[in-house]
C-alpha cells in the first residue's frame, strides 16, 4: 500500500482521549486505524461504507463507545 497520510477529528483534542480513530484515502477507498497502535489491524472501506458508518455513529453515539 503507498504511503498514507492520516488524519483525525479535532474532537479528539476536544475530549483529552488518547485513542482515536484515524482517516486516510487510498485508491478509492478509505482506510481506518486506531491511533494507539497505528502499525496494527486496519480496515479498508469503500467510500460509501465509510459515510454511512460515520452516520450511524452521529446519530447513535453509543455505537461508537468502546465494550470493554
Amino acid at each position: 500500500m503507498e504511503s498514507l497520510t492520516f488524519r483525525r477529528s479535532s474532537r479528539c483534542a476536544e475530549l483529552d482521549q488518547e485513542g482515536c480513530v484515524e482517516v486516510a484515502s487510498a485508491q478509492g477507498c478509505v482506510i481506518v486505524r486506531d491511533s494507539v497502535n497505528p502499525n496494527g489491524p486496519m480496515l479498508r472501506l469503500s467510500p460509501s461504507v465509510w459515510r454511512k458508518l460515520s452516520l450511524l455513529v452521529q446519530v447513535e453515539p453509543a455505537y461508537a463507545r468502546i465494550v470493554e
